[in-house]
C-alpha cells in the first residue's frame, strides 16, 4: 500500500523587480523573480530548487497599448519534485526549449486597441488564460499559489502562448463578456 506524498515548499524570493517608466518615456515594465525549494518524503523524487523570471514591457497610448513578455526559467531535474509531480509547482519550467532545457523566451507579444469606452480588442502571441481565467487571489503562480489546479481550470487546457485574438466588452454595472 502506498502512503501519502508530501510535499514541503519554500519560496526563497518572490518579488517584483521594479515598476515603472524606462527613462522618462512612454513605455513601462515591471517583473518578478522566483526561487523556490521543493522536498518531498518519497525517496525516489529529488529535491530541487527552482527559479523563474518574468518582465513585462507595456506601451500605453490615448486608445490603444503594447505589451511584450519575457520569460525565463531554469532546467528541470527529470527525477525532482517538478517533474514527477508537475501539480506541485505551475511556474517550474515554464519557459523551456524542446529538449527539456530552461530558456529566455518571448512569452507574449500583443497590441490592444480600445474600440469604444466599452470594447477592447487585443490580437497577437498572447496568453489566453489569462484573458479567462482571471482570478484577484489565484492564477498568478508568482504571488499566490504554486499548485497548478489552483493557477488554472484543471478541465479546461488552454493553450499556454499562441497567436490570438481576443474581444473583451464591458457591461454597466461591471461584467465583462469576452469571446
Amino acid at each position: 500500500m502506498r502512503k501519502n506524498c508530501f510535499v514541503t515548499t519554500l519560496a526563497l524570493v518572490s518579488l517584483p523587480v521594479y515598476c515603472g517608466p524606462i527613462n522618462n518615456s512612454t513605455w513601462d515594465f515591471s517583473g518578478s523573480v522566483v526561487i523556490t525549494h521543493q522536498a518531498t518524503d518519497e525517496p525516489h523524487i529529488r529535491n530541487e530548487t527552482e527559479g523563474s523570471g518574468d518582465i513585462i514591457f507595456s506601451q500605453q497610448a490615448d486608445n490603444h497599448s503594447w505589451v511584450v513578455h519575457i520569460e525565463a526559467s531554469t532546467t528541470l531535474n527529470t527525477m525532482g519534485v517538478a517533474s514527477v509531480l508537475p501539480e506541485a509547482n505551475s511556474d517550474a519550467g515554464s519557459a523551456q526549449n524542446d529538449a527539456g532545457k530552461g530558456r529566455l523566451q518571448l512569452s507574449e507579444l500583443y497590441y490592444q486597441q480600445q474600440i469604444s469606452p466599452h470594447q477592447l480588442l487585443s490580437v497577437g502571441l498572447l496568453d489566453v488564460s489569462g484573458f479567462f481565467e482571471q482570478s484577484r487571489i489565484a492564477s498568478d503562480e508568482t504571488t499566490q499559489f504554486l499548485g497548478a489546479s489552483f493557477t488554472g481550470n484543471p478541465v479546461i487546457e488552454f493553450p499556454d502562448y499562441t497567436l490570438g485574438l481576443v474581444y473583451e466588452h464591458t457591461f454597466t454595472g461591471g461584467p465583462v463578456w469576452r469571446a
